[in-house]
């Protein structure tokens, strides 16, 4: 170490008067070489951290429920994830942007999806409800198949097999509108089929309004029968073969409609 002897003010110049003298490091250098051997260390763990925490949740498993199409789904999402790195990883994956991705691409296929995260799985889950015509409707000469939540799937050509509903009043529609309720669909499924084994009528059409609380079917016997949604199919049911029957009797078929709408008040014309 360098050193130098110097004299104290005041005293003789002995050689015992002189004391050594180190040079010392300064300190700004001490500080600005901490300072960034902090910054470098710190850096360093945040990208360890980084790289730790793609790995440990980088989305690896796929789990589909509620549909008959866990492939499409899986694949769907697969790809939907690839498109999107982000969504890769639990952390920054937004499973609501996911789930209505995914219902996008497949929109004819599935609706109502959802997405949870699974940590401990490292992957998620994906809850999806199958999409099928349950029957078509018919609006300013347009002709769609609706599912079985009433929404429309897309523009057809007439199914045979699948009850037909014409909106009279020619309302504008567009693919995936919610034109009925589930249990508007349902009805419409249920009392046809009850005309049919019931009834011995078979249903050619049914028609709405300005409202789908009420319903006309029109029938292959020439007149139509106009039903309640309000009301329970087999109660509506059981009145209109009640009052046929009456018809028949009578030798007085009705020509124009059968009502059931109201309970006990049933009439025909």
């Amino acid at each position: 170490m360098s050193q130098r002897r110097v004299r104290r003010f005041g005293q003789n110049s002995s050689a015992s008067n002189y004391e050594p003298y180190y040079r010392r490091q300064s300190p700004i250098g001490r500080s600005v070489f901490g300072r960034w051997l902090r910054i470098t260390l710190t850096a360093l763990v945040a990208v360890g951290l980084v790289v730790g925490a793609g790995w440990a949740f980088h989305v690896q498993n796929i789990s589909v429920e509620g549909t008959s199409r866990p492939e499409l789904v899986s694949q769907t999402t697969r790809e939907t994830l690839n498109q999107h790195p982000l969504w890769t990883n639990l952390l920054t994956l937004s499973a609501n942007s996911l789930a209505q991705a995914v219902t996008r691409a497949q929109t004819e296929q599935i609706d109502q999806v959802s997405v949870s995260k699974r940590w401990f799985n490292r992957g998620i889950s994906v809850r999806a409800v199958d999409r099928g015509p349950s029957l078509q409707w018919q609006s300013s000469g347009q002709l769609y198949d609706v599912d079985q939540t009433g929404k429309l799937i897309r523009l057809t050509g007439r199914s045979s097999n699948l009850p037909l509903v014409i909106d009279t009043s020619n309302v504008t529609v567009s693919i995936n509108d919610q034109v009925v309720s589930r249990q508007f669909v349902d009805f419409v499924k249920t009392v046809t089929s009850a005309m049919q084994s019931q009834l011995n009528l078979t249903a050619k059409q049914s028609r709405v309004a300005e409202t789908t609380n009420e319903l006309m079917i029109d029938t292959t016997a020439g007149f139509y029968i106009r039903f309640a949604l309000s009301r329970a199919v087999d109660e509506q049911i059981k009145e209109a073969s009640s009052i046929l029957s009456e018809a028949k009797a009578k030798n007085t078929p009705p020509h124009e409609y059968v009502d059931v709408r109201l309970p006990y008040k049933a009439y025909y014309k």
